[in-house]
């Protein structure tokens, strides 16, 4: 049985895409500027003598190259200001996983993948496709794990490119759609917590079921003894 995670459209198939040490290189390459660490990425109130890099701005070139014949609209930025103000931690979580996740989808490699050619041509389709990649990584996986640590281990590589791939509407060109699926399962920190969650909630149903059938075994041994 699989858990779904709202990284893919259960109405289409994952396609093949770049392989997944493709993938894992391009994200053990992010550069240091697109990896500020948390709580220091503040575009909207840069502080003096601070460097600051605007995710809304990165990614919206980020989005233009890939969708040049697009024009960058008032309505895109807004989007992605409010997307990155979400209250709490969520904002700063989404801004700094945006930035690693379009650094992915500015690679050539991915670029060249036969199942997003016709996306990619169309400048307006390319544009909600991308920004569709970067709102569900950024909601699924940036909460769970935290983007800075993407390139940092195998582990971490993995279930980032993953991710990606699978909010790409892609699975490891290397693997079968089967395989890449039933490993996504294993490797993901979001569907593991829901699992365990699960398991806890079924065991402390058991364990209340269990609670109940031996009150009711001492409440009949009690009468019978009351009939003695």
């Amino acid at each position: 049985m699989t858990t779904p995670d709202g990284l893919v459209d259960p109405t289409r198939p994952l396609q093949p895409g770049p392989t997944l040490a493709t993938v894992m290189q391009r994200i053990a390459t992010t550069p240091a500027d697109r990896l500020p660490a948390p709580g220091t990425l503040d575009a909207l109130r840069p502080q003096p003598g601070r460097a600051v890099v605007d995710p809304t701005a990165v990614v919206a070139d980020a989005v233009a190259d890939l969708a040049p014949t697009a024009r960058r609209s008032h309505e895109q930025l807004t989007w992605l200001r409010t997307f990155f103000s979400a209250p709490g931690d969520a904002g700063d979580q989404r801004a700094r996983a945006a930035l690693v996740v379009t650094w992915v989808l500015d690679d050539p490699a991915l670029r060249v993948t036969p199942a997003l050619a016709e996306v990619l041509v169309d400048g307006r389709r390319a544009t909600d496709w991308a920004l569709t990649v970067v709102s569900r990584v950024a909601t699924v996986l940036a909460p769970v794990l935290d983007p800075q640590t993407w390139p940092s281990t195998t582990a971490t590589r993995e279930e980032a490119a993953r991710a990606v791939l699978r909010a790409c509407g892609l699975h490891p060109g290397d693997e079968t759609a089967v395989d890449a699926e039933a490993r996504w399962q294993t490797v993901s920190t979001a569907i593991q917590r829901v699992v365990l969650a699960q398991l806890a909630e079924e065991a402390q149903r058991t364990e209340e079921l269990q609670r109940a059938l031996a009150a009711r075994r001492a409440k009949e041994a009690a009468a019978q003894v009351s009939h003695v």
